[in-house]
């Protein structure tokens, strides 16, 4: 997951400092959708298995129990795959709301999840929009 974190951020920085800069002549253009791998559920669900068993979650019949909290897996269903929105919707769970990833996977139950949503929207919008030059 770091090294497609890394790619889209490095990415991303070359066309906004592109952008930011006007040092390239402006061209009329036609967004041409790309083929970028997004994760798929079983990804998404080893990743957060990662974190969880990191963070000593708990367990029941060998599975963690974060996979039976409902609003959890809407708002993991809800990053559509894309890996920066998991890196911080998780971020947002686990270092921003609680104290700490124990905190947060041993609390699921009783977690906000409209603002762990809403917190994990703002970040995105943050980071990720294009201001126009």
């Amino acid at each position: 997951m770091e090294v497609i974190s890394l790619l889209c951020k490095n990415f991303f920085w070359e066309q906004q400092s592109k952008l930011l800069s006007g040092k390239e002549k402006r061209q009329k253009a036609t967004l041409v959708p790309i083929k970028c791998p997004m994760l798929t559920t079983k990804s998404m669900f080893q990743i957060v298995d990662f974190y969880a068993e990191k963070c000593g979650a708990e367990k029941t019949d060998d599975e963690h129990i974060w996979k039976l909290c409902n609003l959890f897996l809407l708002i993991l269903w809800d990053t559509g795959g894309l890996p920066r929105a998991l890196q911080f919707m998780l971020s947002t769970c686990c270092n921003k709301l609680n104290k700490n990833g124990k905190a947060f996977f041993h609390n699921i139950k009783d977690q906000d999840f409209d603002k762990i949503f809403k917190e994990t929207t703002i970040t995105l919008e943050e980071n990720m929009a294009y201001t126009e030059a």
